[in-house]
């Protein structure tokens, strides 16, 4: 039996999974050209030079793999937690679906960190403080914000 403030815990990893999953999931095959237009938009923002724009679509290009495999991992747990919830599964199925998608949406986050930390040493101090003030490149949510 859950204590309430497990009970709160979860219902707020259950509700932060499915609200964060459609972003991650919404790109699972994200390709080379994908990569390569969110490193053109971090040059055109960030005004990073030609061998920085190579440098960071190399770090996409690396990390590609392990990006859309978590992706992929998120979408499918997410559809089986809502498959459970709307099926009347029992609170112990739910709550292992649960961990497990809160689970793989932390190392999705490992791995966008990285990616980050690899990223950082190629920039100047001012283009890390864009970057950072901008927020994520190529998510929905970042790309109307005035640069």
């Amino acid at each position: 039996m859950l204590t309430r403030g497990a009970g709160s815990i979860l219902a707020i990893a259950m509700a932060t999974a499915l609200l964060a999953a459609p972003a991650v999931e919404a790109r699972p095959g994200a390709g080379p050209g994908e990569h390569k237009s969110m490193s053109e938009r971090m040059q055109k923002r960030l005004g990073l030079t030609a061998e920085q724009t190579q440098a960071v679509q190399e770090i996409f290009d690396r990390n590609r793999d392990g990006a859309r495999e978590a992706a992929k991992a998120i979408g499918q747990a997410r559809r089986e937690l809502r498959h459970l919830a709307l099926t009347g599964a029992d609170d112990a199925t739910i709550q292992a679906k649960t961990a497990q998608l809160a689970d793989l949406i932390a190392e999705s986050l490992r791995l966008r960190t990285r990616t980050l930390q690899e990223i950082a040493p190629l920039l100047s101090e001012e283009q890390r403080q864009k970057m950072e003030q901008l927020g994520h490149p190529g998510r929905g949510r970042d790309r109307h914000r005035p640069s």
